[in-house]
């Protein structure tokens, strides 16, 4: 059984964008797909279906033969979770994060979303993963 199950899909795309995979399997459950969805917003992934019950067959975007995904890293763990309210978003480091190429991640009680959209909307949330 996998504890964290976020942790668990982030390691797995980080492997599969080091590796050249053409796909990768993860585990399904309601945040990872949450997660996929955005990722496929951002032009990181580039499609996924389901499996079967048990997995999401995800499709990797490359281009010129380098993956789209260069870094992926967790920022929140079960054991140290941080959370973050939308005016911590802006007039910080962490607002500009897609002017760089970077974008964090964030669990809200709506869906994950990018920090630029948590400051848009007004949403607090919990800083879950970024990807350069």
């Amino acid at each position: 059984m996998v504890n964290y199950l976020l942790a668990d899909m982030v390691c797995r795309l980080k492997n599969a964008a080091k590796l050249f995979f053409n796909d990768v399997l993860i585990l399904q459950n309601r945040i990872s797909y949450f997660s996929l969805f955005s990722l496929i917003d951002l032009g990181y992934v580039r499609s996924y279906h389901w499996f079967n019950f048990k997995f999401i067959k995800v499709y990797m975007f490359y281009r010129s033969k380098l993956s789209i995904i260069h870094q992926i890293n967790i920022i929140s763990r079960p054991s140290s979770r941080c959370y973050l309210r939308f005016w911590n978003f802006k007039g910080t480091r962490w607002h500009n994060f897609h002017i760089n190429g970077l974008f964090m991640f964030c669990s809200t009680s709506y869906k994950i979303l990018t920090s630029t959209e948590c400051c848009i909307l007004h949403i607090g949330g919990e800083p879950v993963f970024m990807t350069v």
